[in-house]
């Protein structure tokens, strides 16, 4: 009795030790960010993360969470749309007061560390840093973590990120513009009578400006102190129109509405699984760790044998 105790006890414990590792190894990551302009080294950069959207490789990012009201999804088919969308949700960010998820700074090295991460979507953004020639800055960017290697198939949990850095002269002031620029060919009617944009410095309301036709939807802001970080934000009261910010380019931002259109509200065809797919369905997708079950199959057919054999041997006496 005390021997098939003692065994169901180990087969508990195998089972434990094999499950509860292995889900706690593939659900925490690990991010680097290096912050280097070229060969240069930056530090005292602090580096902002943001958990926006789950963890689902090959699909459109689907945003959750305190995003989960900006949109329905991003597109991240492009280098240059995964840049859009980055900036997007960072001027969201700065423009609602969204808290990070963590925050650190780069060491003298220019690298951040960030770990025990839950599996997702991470809008990046590191504030600008001016030396006392140069001020550099950085883009912010979208990472998935894990990261997923097409070219064999793997997860990769621990992430090494190397954003996109600019160097300029050191200025003390400049000048800023915005302008509206609108995709919606035969659907001009559904455009708001303004759309109201906040300038937002160092994460702070700095100044509001109505953008209409009777502006050109554009606005030039004078004389910006330039050792701040400035971003615009912009208020969309239409459920009409997707929203995205361009990068600025010049010191100018572009922000451009897209029209949602028919097709985006249109029902999807639903179809109804034949038995031979509901049996495809059934099968383990990857991720899930199916190679432990014969070893527990055999663990637990031995406990039967040492189980029957006691039995037999106190029947016997």
């Amino acid at each position: 009795m005390k021997r098939r105790f003692l065994c169901i006890i180990s087969v508990i414990l195998l089972c434990t030790s094999i499950f509860g590792i292995q889900s706690l190894a593939a659900d925490e990551c690990s991010l680097r960010v290096v912050c280097k302009y070229d060969s240069v080294a930056v530090s005292a950069a602090k580096v902002n993360i943001y958990r926006v959207a789950d963890y689902e490789f090959g699909k459109s990012m689907v945003l959750s969470g305190g995003f989960a009201d900006l949109r329905d999804s991003m597109d991240l088919s492009s280098r240059e749309k995964m840049e859009k969308s980055a900036l997007t949700l960072y001027s969201y960010c700065t423009a609602n007061q969204k808290s990070a998820t963590a925050s650190a700074v780069s060491d003298a090295e220019g690298n951040v560390d960030f770990s025990a991460l839950s599996e997702g979507y991470y809008l990046v953004a590191i504030d600008s840093v001016t030396t006392e020639d140069y001020t550099y800055s950085f883009s912010p960017f979208l990472v998935c973590l894990p990261e997923y290697n097409t070219s064999n198939g793997t997860e990769n949990n621990s992430v090494c990120a190397y954003p996109k850095a600019t160097r300029g002269e050191v200025q003390k002031y400049f000048d800023l513009s915005v302008v509206i620029v609108w995709d919606d060919a035969g659907y001009e009617q559904y455009r708001p009578s303004f759309v109201r944009v906040d300038l937002i410095c160092d994460g702070e309301l700095y100044d509001s400006v109505n953008l209409s036709e009777e502006n050109n939807w554009s606005y030039v802001w004078t004389h910006l102190e330039a050792n701040h970080e400035w971003m615009v934000g912009e208020h969309n009261s239409s459920n009409m129109y997707t929203v995205d910010i361009e990068k600025p380019e010049n010191n100018r931002f572009v922000i451009e509405y897209t029209v949602r259109g028919p097709k985006e509200t249109e029902p999807t065809e639903t179809t109804t699984a034949k038995p031979e797919e509901e049996k495809a369905q059934e099968l383990p997708y990857t991720g899930l760790i199916w190679w432990p079950i014969p070893l527990l199959a055999t663990l637990g057919t031995a406990c039967i044998a040492i189980g029957v054999a006691e039995k037999r041997k106190h029947e016997e006496d």
